[in-house]
């Protein structure tokens, strides 16, 4: 799978499990991360293809000057080279697994 865009899909109703073999069958390596309130990641991007998966807790993302909330029940996708940055602008901390498409 080679994204073209940015797109946002909805995960209602899947586990972390179910989200983990979906990116794997979609050709992404598959890790855990969570992030504290106030957590930052400043403008950059990447060389590969990324999905974000939101397990609990909420994300902001900022793309192109325009704000996406991702929340549980949702999945992002990031095309290679697509800056962005992302904030944990919320009260509570979030749980997430991140895709990296291989090169």
């Amino acid at each position: 799978m080679i994204l073209k865009e940015l797109r946002i899909v909805p995960t209602k109703g899947k586990t972390k499990q179910d989200l983990e073999r979906e990116l794997i069958e979609e050709g992404f390596s598959c890790y855990s991360w969570s992030d504290s309130p106030g957590a930052y990641y400043p403008p950059h991007n990447h060389a590969h293809d990324e999905c974000i998966c939101v397990i609990s807790g909420k994300m902001s993302f900022i793309i192109d000057n325009k704000e996406y909330e991702l929340e549980s029940g949702k999945k992002l996708y990031l095309p290679a080279g697509t800056v962005h940055e992302s904030k944990n602008k919320f009260s509570e901390k979030v749980v997430y697994l991140i895709g990296e498409m291989s090169s």
